[in-house]
């Protein structure tokens, strides 16, 4: 997406995210080798605005919640906006 945007552009952002309780946590690196090979390598203990950030955007807005009526392990997630910085 770093590649494709323009300076000033905005990449929306939704994914699973290590989950800030221990044992969440603890279950999401128990099952994650497992995960990744049948959701398409999805991952779900990555902290996800670091991650979008060490790919050079400036992450301006971020939120977290669990999902209702899902799994804690699965159900943590992750969303905000980055912005491509100029050059």
């Amino acid at each position: 997406m770093h590649r494709i945007l323009k300076p000033g552009g905005r990449l929306l952002f939704l994914e699973h995210g290590c989950a800030p309780d221990a044992g969440p946590a603890r279950w999401q690196r128990r099952i994650e080798p497992v995960w990744k090979r049948m959701f398409g390598n999805c991952h779900l203990s990555r902290d996800v605005a670091p991650a979008v950030a060490r790919q050079g955007f400036a992450v301006t807005q971020v939120d977290h919640t669990y999902m209702a009526k899902t799994p804690r392990f699965a159900g943590f997630v992750e969303w905000g906006v980055g912005v491509k910085g100029g050059g």
